[in-house]
C-alpha cells in the first residue's frame, strides 16, 4: 500500500497474485489506487481470455484461506459460463463483508455476467445490494440487464430494493399484487406505476400511504372520499407544512364536493386552505361552516369576504377573535358591526373608526370584560370618569387599566372616592396623582368606606 504509487501496474498485479484473497480485501480498504486498478482490470473485456487473470481471480475468491499463492493453473469455465467468483457463493458472501470492495462499476460487471442458472443468484444480488457502500452508483438493478425485468422470481425479490423500477416493467407485472405490494412497501410513490385496478385496492393504498403520504394523488376518487384513507395520508405526510398542499394531490372534481372539503378540513385543519382555489375561499357559507370546526379558517378566507357585512356579523357569532382589523374601512365605521365586535372582544376598539371610539356605549361595551381597553378610547372618553367608574365594580383586583387614564382623571378626588365606595378596595390609590392624598379628611372618609380588616392598609 505504501509503495503502490512507485510501482507500475504490471508489477502491482504480480505482487497481488501472491497474496491471499483475505489479504487483498484488506489492501483494498486501505488503498484506493489498488482497488481502482483491480476494478479496471476485472471489468476489461480481455479478462476472461487471459488464463493468468482467470487464475488470479480463482486465487482471490475461490482458493480458501490458503489461496493458490500465485500458482498458475488452468481454470476451466463453469457449466454456466461463470468464473469461480459466482460459483462459490458462500466464499463470495465472506468477501462481501468488505463493502468497500464493491463499487458501482464492479457490481454492474457482476450483474451483467451472472446468469439465471446460478442457484443462488437472487440471494447473491440481494446481498450485493445490502452491502453496497454507495447505492447511488447503482440504484436500479433491473435496468442493468433487460433480461432481469422478465424474470418473475427475480422481480419479486428485487422490486423492494428499487421500487420505482415498477414503471419499466410490463403491464402484467404492474398488475401483479405481490410485485406491487413489495414495491409500495418500500416507497409509496410506486403506487403511481401500478395498474388502475390495483390503485383502487384499499389494502395497497393504505400500505403505500404508510411510507409516503403523497401517494394519495395516485388513488381513485372513490378512495379519496374515504375518511380512513385521508387520515392515513395526513398521518404519514413527512412534514406538517405539506398539509397545506393536500388539495393539490386530490382529484380536481373533489374540490367542488362540499362534504369532501369539510371532511378534509376536519383532518388537515385550516392550513389546507393556503393553496385552495379562490372559488373555495370565496364561498361564504362554506367558510362559515369551516369556522365552526376551526376558527383559524378566517386567516385564509378571501379578502372579498371582509367587505360583506353579513359574513362579518356571522363570523362574530362564531368566534371571539379580533376581526375588526381585517374588515374594510367602511365596516370599521359601521356602528352595528363595531358594537358587536367590541362586545365579543374589547381589543376590536383599537381598529374602529375615530368617531366610534368616542361613542360612550361602544367604549363601555369594550371595557366591560377588560378595562385596560380604555386606552383605545378617545381622549374625551378617557377623561369621563363616569364611563370608567361604571365598570370598576367588576374589577376589584385589576387596576392596571388606571395607568392608561388621563392625568386629569387621576387628579379627581371624587373619581377615586366613588371607585372605593363601589369596590371597597384601596389598591387603586397607588395611581392617584392629586394633592387630595395629603388631605386627612379624605383619608378618614376612605377608612370609613372599607372594612376593619383593610383599615390597616
Amino acid at each position: 500500500t505504501l509503495l503502490s504509487p512507485h510501482f507500475p501496474n504490471e508489477i502491482l498485479l504480480h505482487i497481488l497474485s501472491f497474496a491471499s484473497w483475505h489479504d487483498i480485501s484488506i489492501i483494498f480498504v486501505t488503498s484506493k489506487q489498488l482497488r481502482r486498478l483491480f476494478e479496471k482490470w476485472i471489468c476489461s473485456g480481455a479478462f476472461f481470455r487471459d488464463r493468468e487473470k482467470r487464475a488470479f481471480l480463482e486465487c482471490m475468491y475461490g482458493g480458501g484461506k490458503s489461496g493458490l499463492r500465485g500458482q498458475e493453473r488452468d481454470v476451466a469455465p463453469s457449466s454456466c459460463g461463470l468464473p469461480r467468483l459466482l460459483v462459490d457463493f458462500f466464499q463470495l458472501k465472506y468477501i462481501l463483508k468488505w463493502e468497500y470492495l464493491l463499487t458501482g462499476a464492479l457490481m454492474k460487471w457482476i450483474c451483467h455476467t451472472a446468469q439465471h442458472t446460478h442457484p443462488s443468484y437472487v440471494e447473491f444480488v440481494v446481498s450485493i445490494h445490502n452491502l453496497q457502500s454507495n447505492p447511488d452508483d447503482c440504484k436500479d438493478f433491473l435496468a442493468l440487464n433487460p433480461r432481469y425485468s422478465v424474470d418473475y422470481d427475480l422481480v419479486v425479490h428485487l422490486i423492494g430494493y428499487c421500487p420505482l423500477s415498477l414503471g419499466r416493467l410490463s403491464d402484467a407485472f404492474r398488475n401483479d399484487w405481490q410485485i406491487v405490494w413489495n414495491a409500495v412497501s418500500t416507497n409509496g410513490d410506486a403506487l403511481g406505476y401500478a395498474s388502475a385496478p390495483l390503485r383502487a385496492e384499499r389494502a395497497l393504498v393504505l400500505k403505500a400511504l404508510e411510507s409516503s403520504g403523497y401517494a394519495i394523488q395516485y388513488t381513485p376518487i372513490v378512495l379519496q372520499r374515504d375518511r380512513e384513507i385521508m387520515q392515513a395520508a395526513r398521518q404519514y405526510l413527512m412534514h406538517r407544512q405539506w398539509h397545506c398542499r393536500i388539495l393539490q394531490y386530490v382529484d380536481p372534481s373533489l374540490l367542488h364536493d362540499r362534504k369532501f372539503l369539510l371532511m378534509t378540513f376536519s383532518l388537515f385543519g385550516a392550513s389546507m386552505l393556503y393553496h385552495a382555489p379562490d372559488f373555495i375561499t370565496q364561498n361564504e357559507s362554506l367558510i362559515l361552516e369551516m369556522i365552526k370546526i376551526d376558527p383559524s379558517a378566517l386567516n385564509y378566507c378571501h379578502h372579498t369576504l371582509w367587505s360583506r357585512k353579513s359574513f362579518v356579523l356571522s363570523a362574530l357569532d362564531l368566534t371571539d377573535e379580533c376581526l375588526l382589523q381585517k374588515v374594510c374601512p367602511e365596516l370599521q365605521d359601521d356602528r352595528q358591526v363595531v358594537l358587536k365586535s367590541v362586545s365579543k372582544n374589547g381589543e376590536n376598539l383599537a381598529f374602529s373608526s375615530e368617531a366610534l371610539r368616542n361613542d360612550r356605549e361602544i367604549v363601555t361595551a369594550a371595557t366591560k370584560e377588560y378595562p385596560l381597553f380604555i386606552c383605545y378610547a378617545s381622549p374625551e372618553i378617557q377623561r369621563d370618569s363616569v364611563a370608567i367608574v361604571a365598570r370598576a365594580f367588576f374589577f376589584q383586583s385589576n387596576w392596571n387599566f388606571l395607568s392608561f387614564m388621563s392625568r386629569e382623571v387621576l387628579k379627581k378626588r371624587d373619581f377615586f372616592l366613588e371607585i372605593i365606595q363601589r369596590t371597597k378596595n384601596v389598591h387603586c390609590l397607588k395611581f392617584a396623582q392629586g394633592v387630595f392624598m395629603r388631605d386627612s379628611q379624605f383619608i378618614v372618609k376612605i377608612a370609613e368606606e372599607i372594612d376593619s380588616e383593610r383599615r390597616l392598609y
